[in-house]
């Protein structure tokens, strides 16, 4: 578990050296005896446990994941989930492409982070499969607000193999 110095150090080393980095995994195809997720693009799929889930992790300098994308099989949300020390009162803001921004309140909390919840209507599947990228917006519990870049390159392939598994 990070402390807050930690956090700080990786959320900085995102925003401001700009570097991003993706995690280095190496692929296992779907299907029972799989070691991990396989990769498409930037995001990957994991169906060690059900239900098979897409997902796109935002990793710090330092290696740890301080935001992530997901889509369980099965889902009616889009959920954002951040170890960093948020203010939660301000809750969280996804720009996906040219599309409308949404908003949503963090809605779970606990040791490991906390989690939001975008409905997941057709505009908004359609733009996680179509569009580039996008942002996610916040602000960390000392008042400092966050832009984060998210990658949505593979995360069509991603969501076509998670939904023609029987799993």
């Amino acid at each position: 578990m990070l402390n807050n110095a930690m956090r700080r150090r990786a959320f900085f080393s995102i925003v401001i050296g700009g570097a991003l980095l993706a995690s280095v995994a190496s692929a296992d195809p779907p299907g029972p005896g799989r070691r991990g997720p396989a990769i498409y693009g930037d995001w990957r799929l994991d169906c060690r446990e059900p239900p098979c889930t897409a997902y796109m992790p935002l990793l710090g300098a330092d290696g740890s994941e301080v935001l992530r994308l997901s889509l369980p099989r099965g889902s009616t949300a889009l959920a954002v989930r951040t170890s960093l020390p948020i203010l939660v009162g301000d809750g969280v803001v996804l720009a996906i492409g040219g599309r409308p921004v949404r908003a949503a309140p963090w809605r779970t909390c606990g040791p490991d982070g906390c989690e939001a919840w975008f409905p997941l209507d057709p505009d908004l599947f359609d733009s996680l499969r179509s569009e580039r990228g996008g942002t996610v917006t916040f602000t960390l519990a000392d008042g400092t607000p966050v832009r984060l870049t998210i990658s949505l390159h593979g995360s069509a392939a991603a969501l076509r193999a998670r939904d023609g598994l029987k799993r």
